[in-house]
């Protein structure tokens, strides 16, 4: 089912259309040479949940600044695409924020609709803490919580995404720009189906830039087994175009939106 549903990407006409939406402010920072805020962390932390954990708590206070200041688009296009595919008959949507970080998808979903009710997880407490001052009315919840289920995970001190949540409760999970931090993607994609509703939508970034080839190809095997069905395909869009540093500019990410079945 999925090699013959992602052949079906999307055409040139829709990415049009998804793309037409993403507007770039014109006071976000650039240098003289047109890039944004430096962060060099990124590229060398760990790609693990503790460094995860480390680098968004230690960014949090300049994080919307300096993504802003790189281009990044992927909160909007992922929201985009989801709410493309979710049940709109059925207000108020429920949706979780998976990675809600500062609260940069929270904002595009309630801009798509004030009728949702978005819950939001996060590994870094400091992102919690700014998400609830700067995004007042936009969350009705928000949770410390790891999507990381492996033996090996040392994060005993905050509380794990699996069994947090009723069955069947979301409408829609979008993620973004955080499957790269997980390494037991089989067991957190099937929590995410699991607190699905049947014909909820999940929507989610991967990094598919040659450095990140194996992490992709291990998460496309792992998507073939579960009860879902792959609704729409972005491949190779860009990631950061404004990052100074010329590795992390290069990269790319690939968009899924899956319909629980």
């Amino acid at each position: 089912m999925f090699s013959r549903v992602a052949t079906t990407c999307l055409s040139s006409v829709n990415i049009m259309r998804h793309s037409r939406s993403l507007i770039t402010s014109n006071s976000v920072f650039k240098s003289s040479d047109g890039f944004g805020i430096p962060k060099p962390s990124l590229g060398t932390t760990p790609k693990t949940p503790a460094g995860a954990q480390e680098l968004y708590d230690e960014w949090a206070d300049s994080y919307d600044a300096t993504l802003n200041s790189w281009g990044y688009e992927a909160p909007k296009r992922t929201v985009s695409l989801a709410t493309s595919h979710a049940n709109s008959t059925q207000m108020p949507l429920v949706f979780l924020d998976a990675g809600c970080g500062t609260g940069l998808v929270g904002r595009e979903l309630q801009n798509y609709s004030k009728k949702m009710a978005i819950t939001g997880i996060d590994i870094s407490q400091k992102s919690l803490d700014l998400c609830e001052e700067k995004n007042k009315g936009v969350y009705t919840n928000l949770r410390l919580a790891s999507m990381e289920f492996s033996a090996s995970s040392q994060e005993d001190d905050i509380p794990s995404l699996r069994g947090m949540f009723n069955p069947s409760l979301f409408d829609g999970i979008v993620c973004v720009g955080v499957l790269s931090y997980i390494s037991n993607l089989h067991s957190l994609f099937e929590e995410w189906i699991r607190i699905s509703k049947q014909g909820g939508v999940i929507a989610f970034t991967i990094r598919d830039d040659d450095s990140n080839t194996k992490v992709l190809t291990q998460a496309e095997e792992v998507m073939k087994t579960l009860p879902w069905e792959l609704k729409e395909e972005l491949s190779r869009m860009p990631y950061m175009p404004h990052n100074p540093d010329p590795t992390e500019r290069a990269k790319t990410i690939k968009y899924f939106v899956f319909k629980v079945m």
